[in-house]
């Protein structure tokens, strides 16, 4: 797992694209054709659930950022 940025202010969703990106860069390798079934399904498994949790964080960071200038008395979460 790599280390965990507070946020990209760019682009939140940052981290879970290279996630994406390097999922699918193991399933298109070769290395990946000498898997057995469950190997790729494990595989998928563990970066599948990394990957959401970036995407989750990203879409987290995006609200706080919409919301960092809001003063605190207008939030409603």
């Amino acid at each position: 797992m790599e280390p965990y940025d507070a946020f990209d202010a760019i682009d939140p969703f940052t981290a879970a694209t290279r996630a994406f990106d390097c999922l699918k860069g193991a399933l298109a390798g070769p290395e990946s054709a000498a898997l057995s079934h469950h190997e790729l399904e494990d595989l998928v498994g563990l970066q599948g659930r990394e990957l959401l949790r970036l995407l989750f964080q990203g879409h987290l960071d995006r609200v706080w950022l919409s919301l960092r200038d809001v003063p605190d008395q207008a939030v409603r979460l």
